[in-house]
This record gives C-alpha cells, sequence and structure tokens, in this order.
C-alpha cells in the first residue's frame, strides 16, 4: 500500500507556489529587460524559445524597436575603403573620395536597409543616418535623389512645393540599379557617380545641409560612413557633375 506524507505534499505544494510567483516574474520583467539592452540576449532567446515571436509581440513597441536595432552586427571604424567592394559603383565611390582628399569613418555592418536598423550605426558613428529617396514624376522622365534627416517623414506635396514641380513617386528597384548601380536600401548621394548621363538631380534637405557632419552608406546595405557634410556638397558632387539643389521640405498648410 502506498502512503502519502502530508509534509511532503504540504513542501511540494510551498514549492510549486513559488515556482508559480517566480516564473511570471522572470519572464515578464526580467527577461525583457535584459533583452532591450543587451542584443545576443535577443539572439538566445530565438534560440531557445520555441514561441519568440509570440513573446516579442508582448513586448512595448519601444522595447521590440530597440531589440531588433541592436541586432545589427557593427564592426570597427576605419577609416580605409573595404577590402572587398560588391559593384564598380561603390569601387568608384572610395576612388573619388581618395582623388578629392575627403577623409570619413567607416563601419562594416551586417545588411542593413531601413531606417530602424540606422539606428545604432549611426549610435557607432556618433552621427545619424539620413534617409535617402530615388524619386521620379509619373512620365518617369526626371529623376530626383534626395537626402533627408533619417527621422523626417517623406512628403510629396512639400517637395512638390519645394522644388516647383509635378507630384513624384518613388523610382523602381530596376531603376535605381539601372541608373545608379545600388540595391533597396542601398541608395547614397554618393552613388551619383555612377550617373555618367547626368539624369539625376540631388536635392538634399536644409536640415541635413546645415549639419558639419552626414552619415550615409557607400551605395551598399553593408557599409556606413560619416564624412563631412561641407566635403560632399563641394568636393565630391561637383567631382560628378552634380550640384546639388538645398531645398526647405516643411509641408505649407
Amino acid at each position: 500500500m502506498l502512503v502519502s506524507c502530508p509534509h511532503s505534499r504540504h513542501k511540494n505544494s510551498v514549492k510549486g507556489k513559488k515556482t508559480q510567483i517566480i516564473f511570471p516574474f522572470a519572464a515578464a520583467v526580467v527577461i525583457p529587460l535584459v533583452a532591450a539592452r543587451v542584443c545576443y540576449v535577443g539572439h538566445l532567446m530565438l534560440f531557445l524559445h520555441p514561441n519568440v515571436e509570440k513573446v516579442m509581440c508582448s513586448f512595448p513597441d519601444a522595447i521590440q524597436k530597440d531589440i531588433k536595432t541592436k541586432m545589427v552586427n557593427i564592426g570597427k571604424k576605419t577609416g580605409m575603403a573595404p577590402e572587398v567592394f560588391h559593384s564598380q559603383m561603390q569601387k568608384d565611390v572610395y576612388a573619388l573620395l581618395d582623388s578629392v582628399g575627403i577623409a570619413f569613418e567607416r563601419v562594416p555592418t551586417s545588411e542593413a536597409v531601413t531606417m530602424d536598423d540606422c539606428v545604432t550605426i549611426g549610435e557607432r558613428l556618433g552621427t545619424p543616418v539620413v534617409k535617402t529617396l530615388f524619386l521620379t514624376n509619373r512620365q518617369k522622365t526626371q529623376f530626383y535623389l534626395l537626402v533627408l534627416p533619417g527621422g523626417k517623414p517623406f512628403s510629396t506635396r512639400a517637395f512638390s512645393q519645394a522644388l516647383g514641380v509635378a507630384r513624384v513617386s518613388f523610382a523602381t528597384p530596376e531603376m535605381l540599379m539601372d541608373m545608379l548601380g545600388c540595391p533597396v536600401g542601398g541608395t547614397s548621394v554618393l552613388s551619383v557617380v555612377a550617373d555618367a548621363e547626368h539624369r539625376v538631380q540631388v536635392v538634399i534637405d536644409s536640415e541635413v545641409a546645415g549639419e558639419e557632419w552626414i552619415a550615409l552608406n557607400d551605395g551598399t546595405t553593408v557599409n556606413y560612413m560619416r564624412v563631412k557634410t561641407e566635403d560632399v556638397l563641394r568636393k565630391y558632387l561637383p567631382q560628378t557633375g552634380h550640384i546639388a539643389q538645398t531645398a526647405v521640405l516643411n509641408e505649407k498648410t
């Protein structure tokens, strides 16, 4: 005959209650706080937790964003060009920077294609990464490369008002690659080195033009750099045959 011990049942009950209290606390408080600050913890959660996406969705939006952006891998700063180039355009970018004597700080990264990805890259470089958009008119006859502050939303109405042109929209990925040699997410003002026919008009938001430094990619999604804004506007672009138009892009009411 099996006899259960009341004392053992009591100990197990107390132990069970402690587990019920401690585990939810760890899951709800400790894990989110640590994961929001340390990127490899986020990777560990992805590896260990079978329902990590559901867990992530339960976090506040700010913590989710923090985890995702800190998952971008960023290498050491260097003032040198990459050893291996991904395209002729990228190679030409660094050749021109060198020929006109423009110094830069570069960091290699894992693939970074969104502005959220660029948050920690900007922190590492000490300058927020700008947003660069490739735009065209409805007839696909005029093309614009627009450089905005990273956190500033694009308004086609404000753009049209500032430049006195018809409404524009985003050019296709095929046009971007064909004209500037950039992949989606790798649009850069430096890539106009590939625009030998000068079909693209460079437009710089006045807020960007007024900053001492500009952080941007090199026409790829895996290298970002910081350079003097004046060097880009006065040294680099003129050598490509492009003169940037500065625009105040505040939508009129």
